[in-house]
């Protein structure tokens, strides 16, 4: 082997091995880390090559259709691996320290996917009492609200994304059991509530 092909192997090797160890260290780490922090374990000296190899896991993961994604923000200069949203209602109460409504669990999912949701748009998807899942939410502390006009902003906390470590993407699909809830809806053309119009309970 010459010595320009044995450098080559040396860094392909070396590129390979660094990537395991991006991949291992989001896996234990179980929460979101930086950059600086993965090019610390990794032993990378430069973040553009840290993204490299975070972009590189990304694409393995998707091309595989495996449950779970790594997840980049390069804006927040971080990285995590997570569960994807379409399997999150399946497998949340696997964390010991969640404890929700099946109901409960199916808006977090939705709130979560579209990033903020009205409370009076919920009725669009689910049937029968809504406040009482939502006061359950945000008595957990995984959704916060915000007076708009006659109705409330909902949107996933701090809390949310560290307990559950999941950033929804755009084109993650709405997870069927949430879907499934919306084609029934339909079949019942509901009336608005007066506590629709007023929008508020003590939930």
């Amino acid at each position: 082997m010459t010595k320009t092909k044995q450098m080559q192997f040396d860094q392909e090797d070396a590129a390979y091995k660094a990537q395991r160890v991006l991949e291992a260290s989001l896996f234990m780490a179980n929460r979101s880390l930086s950059f600086e922090e993965l090019a610390k374990l990794a032993n990378i000296t430069d973040e553009a090559s840290v993204i490299a190899g975070l972009e590189s896991l990304q694409s393995a993961y998707e091309q595989s259709d495996h449950a779970i994604e790594i997840v980049i923000n390069t804006e927040m200069r971080t990285a995590a691996i997570q569960v994807k949203a379409k399997w999150l209602t399946n497998v949340a109460q696997l964390a010991g320290k969640i404890e929700l409504h099946k109901k409960s669990m199916k808006m977090l999912a939705l709130i979560a996917k579209k990033k903020e949701l009205l409370q009076s748009d919920l009725r669009k998807y689910f049937k029968g009492d809504i406040y009482e899942y939502v006061g359950e939410l945000r008595e957990k502390g995984y959704v916060e609200r915000h007076k708009i006009g006659h109705s409330w902003k909902l949107k996933p906390t701090k809390k949310f994304h560290e307990e559950f470590q999941i950033t929804i993407a755009e084109e993650t699909p709405i997870p069927e059991l949430v879907k499934s809830e919306k084609a029934e809806e339909k079949t019942e053309n509901q009336s608005p509530t007066p506590l629709e119009n007023g929008e508020e309970k003590n939930s």
